[in-house]
């Protein structure tokens, strides 16, 4: 990675305790489908680390235990490429368990549709337009690039639109995280924009406390926030029906 390709990327240089939300690279409209691309790559590859994504199924997993309903609708909000839905889904399958997903984005530039009647792909952006009723509503790497009231909109937003529950899995800010992305994504991303948007992220995640201050606010009931690694924080509720 050259000098001049880390410029292009700003980032943070050092970590702070407190917020601070700032506009990540891959949300720039202007960028190139090639960038972006990369990006999602990079992005596809990083969840196969510990922590990345066996709790967000775990916690759906822990959602279903007990549940009668069949087929399990699961709503993706701010899917991106659809990876993690899609993953998901093929995993609730392989257990048995018949899966209607519904995957939705505010652009639909990477999330393409696959054949059959189990999956439904759909431009809808979380904070504006109405969310389709689902079981269990789900987003992954999402709600930190919201500010704080508008986050709290959109969890009332997605425990409205849950029947049974939902799972809401992101980065912790925290300095640990911060430094060790840090260190660690020169050596395995392939976008330089990777790294920037990585720190940008960790800056801008709510840490635990805040994150279940957050659920309250949106009138979530009794919800649960557990730390996985340290990297990552999951919010899991159920749906008072």
């Amino acid at each position: 990675m050259t000098d001049g390709r880390r410029r292009r990327y700003a980032a943070p240089t050092r970590f702070t305790n407190r917020r601070l939300t700032s506009a990540e690279h891959l949300d720039d409209t202007t960028l190139s489908a090639n960038d972006r691309a990369a990006s999602y790559r990079d992005l596809e590859r990083f969840d196969r680390w510990p922590f990345q994504y066996g709790p967000l199924e775990a916690g759906v997993l822990r959602l279903l235990r007990g549940a009668a309903v069949r087929p399990v609708e699961i709503l993706e909000v701010g899917a991106g490429t659809g990876h993690t839905g899609r993953r998901l889904a093929m995993s609730l399958r392989r257990r048995g368990i018949d899966v209607r997903l519904h995957l939705t984005d505010r652009c639909l530039e990477f999330l393409e549709s696959t054949a059959g009647n189990d999956e439904q792909v759909s431009r809808i952006d979380w904070l504006t337009d109405p969310l389709p009723a689902a079981d269990i509503v789900v987003a992954n790497l999402v709600l930190h690039h919201f500010e704080t009231p508008v986050a709290v909109t959109a969890l009332s937003r997605a425990a409205r639109a849950a029947r049974i529950g939902g799972v809401i899995y992101d980065l912790n800010r925290h300095a640990v995280v911060f430094h060790f992305l840090r260190l660690t994504l020169p050596l395995v991303a392939t976008s330089p924009m990777t790294l920037a948007d990585g720190l940008i992220s960790v800056q801008q995640s709510f840490t635990p406390a805040e994150l279940a201050e957050l659920a309250r606010a949106a009138g979530i009931v009794a919800p649960e926030v557990t730390t996985h690694g340290l990297l990552r924080n999951r919010l899991l509720w159920r749906s008072a029906a």
